[in-house]
């Protein structure tokens, strides 16, 4: 898979269904998510991780803001609340648009497309950086690690980078993904249309899922002059652990204090 199928299929989830593309909880596809909901809980996940940043004693400014895959600007919306200014920077020009569309009451919110690398900020340029959901869709672990290392970037050297990432995904999924992707595609090639294989045959475009363990992402950071200062772990009832980073460039930071990981979805 290219970075350029990744765009294509995303561009189609953004126009096919959004809100769920964005966030996938169970009931929520075709449609069903409310828009008070949708932004509510992009709250709630930044708050909880903004809370634990300060915890932690890495976040020493809120001027700027990058939320790297924005979708349709649930976490930039919410950044908005404590930033003043935030950058939401997506693959897709369907996310992008409606992102400005719904985020237009947001003045300090701003949205770009985003291609192979973040040349576009300067580093050390943001001090919170923030991915969520995110980089487990790329097309392969180089391309990754490729925007680990962007990300890192363009962080404060006092800043604070955020970022998910699955450490393990049981082998069916990735089968069970590649199947419905190829299904959804065979049936756009026959011309049937997008809503009507997506709603009427239940199937949409792929959502690619990449992992990488705990301990290779250490290194990974730590080679690129980061230091690793926290990790949690999410189990999903999928059976996926996502692993939640918490990274400084910061070397003489101390560490402060414990933070007890959140509760399984």
């Amino acid at each position: 898979m290219s970075l350029k199928n990744l765009k294509k299929d995303w561009e189609e989830l953004g126009e096919i269904d959004a809100f769920w593309a964005v966030s996938s909880l169970p009931g929520k596809k075709y449609n069903n998510w409310e828009m008070e909901a949708f932004f509510e809980q992009g709250r709630e996940e930044i708050d909880r991780v903004l809370k634990i940043g300060e915890e932690l004693g890495l976040l020493h400014s809120f001027a700027t803001a990058l939320d790297f895959g924005c979708g349709i600007g649930r976490g930039s919306r919410a950044l908005s609340r404590r930033f003043g200014r935030v950058i939401g920077v997506d693959i897709s020009d369907s996310m992008i648009r409606q992102a400005k569309l719904l985020n237009r009451e947001y003045p300090n919110c701003e949205f770009q497309l985003s291609g192979e690398s973040l040349t576009a900020f300067g580093d050390d340029a943001f001090d919170f950086v923030y991915s969520n959901i995110v980089l487990q869709h790329m097309p392969n672990v180089g391309v990754v690690r490729r925007y680990v290392a962007e990300l890192l970037r363009v962080t404060k050297p006092t800043g604070l980078l955020y970022f998910q990432l699955p450490s393990t995904i049981p082998t069916y999924m990735g089968l069970r993904k590649w199947v419905r992707a190829r299904l959804y595609r065979l049936m756009i090639g026959v011309g049937i249309d997008r809503m009507t294989a997506y709603k009427k045959l239940r199937l949409h475009p792929g959502m690619n899922m990449q992992a990488i363990p705990e301990e290779q992402v250490a290194t990974f950071i730590a080679r690129r002059g980061g230091r690793l200062v926290h990790t949690l772990r999410d189990v999903w009832p999928s059976g996926v652990c996502s692993s939640l980073y918490f990274v400084t460039k910061d070397p003489g930071y101390p560490g402060l204090g414990r933070v007890v990981n959140p509760e399984p979805r």
